[in-house]
């Protein structure tokens, strides 16, 4: 019976995140089409650093406060009273220091003035955030799927009537920060002064390794476009973009088990009533479905990219056969992540991810010097080995650990 309602549960799950990201692809690949691959490269740069900002401006609180309110007996106001403000003090902070440099940024012609247009949305990805952690921290996975998928679908069916207006990375950002605050207007947040909760102070140190984690993970996940436009150009940034889309479709099935996985995993980590022999056998049912779209991916590459982006986009098509090894990887590195997280080793987690950023800070810059986009798609597929490799190790030691 139990079996039956996590599966029904996963199914609703699946089909709220499902569908508003093949919503959202849909929309990312018409936006894809209109913009080109010089203006995309530009909006991609100003996309991969406003998900650093809010990085930054969530301080590591939300995934904390997860990992101590879900024992509590109102984890709601909890919730309200203690990190859902804190997240808001943080996050204004933060977009106040943001919008400051990248307004400079963009003065300087280093960046679009798209990414200050995207700042100014920090404070509603904040508040919508708030009220999809607070659904997640009472169990609500439904809801929470919900509001997170309206957020996802936001982010990127604003951009695409934005660039159908005026296809450029402005417009196309104005449009994202728009339709952002609508969502947030909508939600109409609760948020609560504190009263006996955690300090600002003690919040944060909470947060910090979460927050670290996080950081170290989009530097090194992330960073490879960054890198890409800061040592080449914006056509490669955009060509690239392109390509790693398609592959960054994996994630879908991959937050989905996320979601359910780590309330699942805390209360099986304190049965012990995981083995080694237990998840190798679901890593195994993972891959091998998982290597047939690899190679089925690396055949039809070119056909899929004409198909999808148009013959502008003709040069994504080697890069996306480089980049299709990240699909098995997206699918299963945040289900070891949770199981690790659930055991409270996020000093772990924490580690293999700036031993992946400092692989990566080594090898992005090389690969894109000695043979530009294709050699950073290799690169890539080597970062993410290498931490799925560590998380691996690790979750055998874990397992194998007396009681």
């Amino acid at each position: 019976m139990k079996l039956g309602r996590n599966l029904t549960t996963l199914g609703v799950v699946l089909a709220l995140d499902g569908g508003s990201r093949v919503a959202a692809q849909l929309c990312v690949v018409l936006t894809i089409r209109l913009l080109g691959p010089g203006e995309f490269g530009r909006f991609t740069v100003a996309l991969t650093l406003f998900g650093l900002i809010t990085l930054l401006a969530d301080a590591g609180l939300g995934d904390s406060a997860l990992q101590r309110l879900t024992t509590l007996p109102d984890p709601e106001t909890a919730f309200r009273v203690g990190p859902a403000r804190r997240r808001v003090q943080t996050g204004l902070v933060v977009t106040g220091v943001a919008l400051v440099g990248t307004t400079v940024g963009a003065a300087s012609g280093h960046l679009s003035w798209g990414t200050p247009i995207l700042c100014l949305a920090v404070p509603a990805w904040i508040l919508t955030t708030n009220r999809a952690l607070e659904r997640r921290a009472l169990e609500r996975f439904r809801q929470s799927a919900a509001v997170t998928s309206s957020l996802n679908f936001a982010l990127t069916a604003s951009p695409l009537i934005g660039a159908f207006l005026i296809p450029n990375s402005i417009a196309a950002a104005a449009a994202a920060s728009t339709g952002m605050w609508l969502l947030a207007a909508r939600r109409r947040p609760r948020v609560t002064t504190p009263s006996d909760a955690d300090g600002l102070h003690d919040s944060l140190a909470l947060g910090l390794p979460f927050l670290l984690t996080g950081l170290a993970v989009a530097l090194y996940s992330r960073g490879d476009r960054l890198v890409l436009a800061l040592l080449g150009d914006s056509t490669a940034t955009g060509l690239y973009t392109a390509a790693y889309t398609i592959a960054f479709g994996a994630t879908l099935l991959g937050n989905a088990i996320q979601v359910l996985a780590l309330p699942h995993a805390l209360r099986q980590h304190a049965n012990r009533g995981a083995t080694w022999i237990v998840i190798r056998r679901r890593l195994i049912l993972t891959w091998c479905p998982s290597i047939l779209v690899v190679a089925l991916t690396a055949i039809y590459a070119q056909p899929i990219v004409q198909l999808l982006f148009g013959a502008a986009f003709a040069g994504s098509a080697p890069l996306l056969v480089a980049l299709s090894p990240l699909i098995p990887l997206y699918i299963m590195n945040p289900y070891l992540a949770t199981l690790l997280v659930a055991a409270r080793r996020e000093a772990v987690v924490t580690r293999i991810a700036f031993i992946n950023l400092a692989l990566a800070s080594i090898l992005f810059p090389i690969a894109v010097l000695t043979g530009g986009a294709l050699y950073l798609a290799v690169a890539s597929v080597i970062v993410e080995m290498s931490g799925h490799t560590q998380m691996l190790i690790a979750v055998k030691r874990l397992l194998r650990e007396p009681p």
